[in-house]
């Protein structure tokens, strides 16, 4: 069985230069000069503890663990001191505030000092309004307002109502960006500055169509807050532009000006008098928090009630479990949090005036349920690994206590797919119909055979029924939801595609997934998929110009024709993953057998493995995946098994020589590995070349909607479709085929190269094409739309119309909105005869014509007639296809 490489997975290898490693230094450059100290701020307000003076811009708690395992990797690579020194003082930091949290059991502290502060309103305060205007200025640098729209650019602002959860939001987007390093003021209709930014004549909802919401949050950094009850003049917004209330008077709802210099309450200016609670404190004066911790233990960077009390709507907030994870899991050795942990998930908030006694399991399948709060990571990774160091039951039990029991699991042991169900279907309480796919995918990451089976069939479940070309998973479509991150319809690739594209954590925990499951089944499969990945959606995230400001990573990357990509997101859950993901390229490239016989090769990147306890050193060498060739020089000697993988995409053949002596092994096979089992000596030398065809993938649920593959790369089309919002770049391309299949050497040539390397194709159309890898901000598209009126073979053309198969697929002319999409859509004659290929000969290639044809005839596709016209036109094209 496989095994990890070592100690601290990257530190035995070395990234080589390549465009990994290109991305890997831009990062590495941010690490270096980001202000860690940012991080301690909010940790420290509920310790009690001061923070350094001048640190303005707190940075969220989830992104202080993503910040410290990126740092520790970064040091595993090349040992540069930088990143440890950086890390030693956070965990020292850190170890502080837990110390602090756990000492303040047995007393009170002092109300907070009040900066900019996370709060609440009252209940009753905005729920019986129709028309109304929400005002405030706001410090657009410090956090993320909503979820950002896949495609959109820069820091736009978007209001967002519904009383159906994020289906039926009716949204303002704004079309112009928040000032940086400013405060900006905006009320319901959009307006940014005074400003109208966006408007929405259509909506329809208001607060009375709320209730009473759980969440009655303002979220810093935030000023001059007001709530009035009729929909303010432009005039009036413009006049706010020259003092606090302009000549409105202030709202007359709410108005919390955020005068004060202490207590646990902002004042409510305005008549009613409504004063605000404090749930935190966001500013950078520290000073003691104004919570008694429940149980020992507690490391946060929010009040711990807002943990334990996770799915009760008055202490709501977002994935608190989520950030414990992120802390825990680049802490490690963490006991003390794990003895934390299985009391909040046992016995829950004792000390609450409510409590009615121990966490049930329905309680915690409930927590589980709740979108968004009750996102928890990879929670349930980390206590089996607290388990290995204490060999204490509870730990285990913990990591129990964070199933998604009543909604998802027991579904995925039995392989029953409920990512997405109808609402008289739907299994849990407060389950949503369709589940986050970052929440989720990390819930797979554990241990015993019911887990195996369920991350197994899980896996099964988004690869390939819900995978995008590049690797990824998400999308929406109209009439569906408008929400990107949750799960699809299965086998809903091609409507999925009509807004959105796919959110990057979501491909990170995928690969994180894969990894885990080829542990346990060497299945190459896996590790295609985590190819497909790392080298379109991970690599693809990162951008190519450096940034000292922001991580210049993706949040969503966008598949809709002509979109561009969004690079940056400091301090989302993205943002978080990336500072992780370009920090350990190596970390799956090799494994070696549990019993050290073997090393097994997964991906083909420039590195360099040192195998201390085996003696040997393999060096890699390559300029994949812009070229492939690959080079491996062994350093030691004695027997030991090479496991090279065959890519699944590796159809035009895998040749390998050890010396400059090709392999007389038996004969590769695409999507396995391939054994050289020898007595190696210092200096021999293994060189495999794999040819990269360009192949094109049909969408599974739309045949005529297709992406163009360069080996395991996603190529992308240059520049906005000319048939305006919603078309697709349209293109015709068997008439270019030969026997072999290979659009690259007829339809879809190589023209060129970039500075770095990067292949530069040109499509019919004269369609400029290149790698999803390439990270800029230009137009481009992931997917075409396949035109092939006529059966052609070459340039011979039948007269036949190139008719499709019904193989029930939806007919998307309006995309579907339902979980049923029953059709009569399916694959052309030409679609079902191309997919043999290569072909060996003209004759065996006339052979499938006739096969395919006449089971299209047998469907009452074609006539008997038209398939004797197809058949001549097929055996004359002999010279067209050689």
């Amino acid at each position: 069985m496989p095994s990890d490489p070592g100690p601290g997975g990257t530190a035995p290898v070395r990234l080589g230069g390549g465009l990994l490693q290109e991305k890997r230094d831009r990062m590495k450059n941010f690490l270096r000069e980001f202000d860690e100290q940012r991080f301690l701020i909010l940790f420290n307000n509920q310790a009690g503890r001061p923070n350094p003076e001048g640190l303005a811009l707190p940075g969220g708690g989830h992104w202080a663990g993503h910040y410290m395992t990126a740092l520790s990797q970064a040091y595993a690579d090349q040992g540069e001191e930088v990143f440890k020194d950086k890390l030693d003082w956070m965990v020292t930091e850190l170890a502080e505030c837990q110390k602090a949290i756990t000492a303040r059991m047995s007393g009170g502290g002092d109300a907070p000092e009040i900066g900019r502060v996370t709060g609440k309103f009252n209940k009753g305060q905005a729920e019986y309004l129709r028309d109304f205007t929400i005002a405030g200025w706001t410090w657009s640098r410090l956090y993320m307002f909503l979820t950002p729209r896949a495609g959109s650019t820069g820091n736009t602002p978007r209001f967002a109502i519904t009383s159906s959860g994020s289906g039926g939001e009716q949204q303002i987007n704004g079309d112009r960006e928040l000032p940086t390093n400013d405060l900006a003021e905006g009320t319901g209709t959009l307006y940014v500055n005074g400003e109208v930014a966006g408007r929405n004549t259509a909506m329809t909802l208001n607060p009375t169509d709320l209730g009473n919401p759980g969440n009655r949050w303002i979220g810093p950094t935030i000023d001059e807050f007001h709530i009035f009850n009729r929909a303010l003049t432009a005039a009036e917004v413009q006049s706010m532009q020259d003092s606090a209330t302009g000549s409105t008077n202030g709202g007359n709802i709410a108005w919390y000006k955020f005068d004060e210099e202490g207590g646990s309450t902002v004042e409510d200016s305005s008549p009613n008098g409504r004063s605000a609670g404090i749930a935190g404190d966001g500013g950078s004066g520290g000073g003691d928090a104004d919570w008694i911790p429940t149980h020992a233990g507690y490391l946060g960077a929010l009040p711990e009630d807002t943990v334990l009390r996770l799915g009760n709507a008055e202490t709501n907030t977002w994935a608190p479990w989520y950030t414990q994870h992120k802390i825990m899991r680049a802490l490690k050795v963490v006991t003390k949090m794990g003895e934390w942990a299985h009391l909040a998930l046992t016995i829950g908030d004792k000390n609450h005036p409510d409590y009615t006694g121990n966490l049930t399991r329905a309680d915690l399948n409930s927590m589980w349920d709740l979108y968004i709060a009750g996102e928890s990571g990879g929670a349930n990774e980390v206590f089996p690994e607290i388990y290995d160091l204490t060999g204490d039951e509870r730990h285990l039990a913990t990591a129990r206590a964070l199933d998604n029991r009543a909604s998802l699991f027991g579904a995925s042991v039995e392989d029953k797919d409920i990512l997405v169900v109808l609402p008289e279907n739907n299994p849990g309480p407060r389950r949503p119909d369709r589940l986050h796919a970052n929440s989720h995918v990390p819930q797979f990451h554990s241990g015993d055979s019911d887990y195996l089976d369920a991350a197994r069939n899980f896996f099964g479940w988004v690869v390939p029924h819900r995978e995008f070309a590049s690797g990824g998973t998400g999308g929406n479509y109209p009439g569906s939801n408008r929400n990107t991150e949750l799960f699809q319809n299965r086998n809903n690739i091609a409507n999925a595609i009509a807004e959105a594209g796919a959110e990057t954590c979501t491909a990170y925990n995928m690969l994180k997934l894969a990894r885990n499951l080829f542990l346990h089944d060497h299945d190459a499969a896996y590790m295609d998929h985590y190819e497909r990945g790392l080298f379109n959606m991970i690599a693809g995230s990162r951008s190519d110009t450096s940034s000292t400001a922001n991580p210049g990573v993706t949040y969503f990357q966008p598949l809709t024709p002509g979109s561009r990509r969004d690079y940056g997101n400091t301090g989302t859950c993205c943002g978080g993953t990336g500072l992780e993901s370009h920090t350990k390229y190596q970390e799956t490239v090799y494994f070696r057998s549990a019993d050290g016989s073997a090393l097994w090769v997964n991906l083909y990147v420039p590195s360099k493995l040192t195998w201390e306890d085996k003696g040997f050193t393999v060096t890699q060498e390559t300029k994949f995946p812009r070229d492939d060739t690959v080079k491996f020089t062994v350093d030691g000697s004695g027997q030991l098994d090479f496991k090279l993988r065959v890519p699944a995409w590796a159809t035009a053949g895998f040749n390998v020589t050890v010396n400059g002596k090709a392999q007389s092994c038996a004969s590769p096979r695409p999507g396995k590995y391939l054994t050289l089992r020898r007595t190696w000596t210092a200096g021999d030398v293994i060189e495999v070349h794999m040819p990269f065809t360009i192949r094109t993938e049909r969408a599974l649920d739309r045949p005529d909607t297709q992406a163009i593959m360069w080996g395991p790369v996603l190529l992308q089309t240059l520049g906005s479709p000319t048939g305006g919002a919603g078309s697709f770049w349209e293109m015709s391309l068997y008439r270019h085929l030969k026997l072999d299949g290979d659009y690259s050497r007829a339809a879809i040539k190589q023209t060129g190269t970039t500075a770095a390397g990067d292949p530069l194709f040109t499509a019919p159309g004269n369609l400029a094409v290149r790698p999803y890898y390439i990270s800029d901000t230009q137009a481009v598209s992931s997917y075409f739309r396949r035109l092939e009126p006529d059966v052609v073979f070459g340039s011979l053309d039948t007269g036949v119309p190139n008719r499709k198969r019904n193989d029930g697929l939806p007919n998307y002319d309006v995309p579907v909105a339902g979980i049923e999409s029953p059709g009569s859509d399916g694959p052309t004659l030409l679609d079902v005869i191309w997919d043999e290929a290569p072909f060996a000969s003209h004759e065996d290639f006339v052979k499938v014509v006739n096969s395919t044809v006449t089971s299209f005839v047998d469907a009452g596709v074609y006539s008997a007639e038209e398939r004797a016209v197809i058949l001549e036109k097929a055996r004359e094209a002999e010279e067209e296809l050689a």
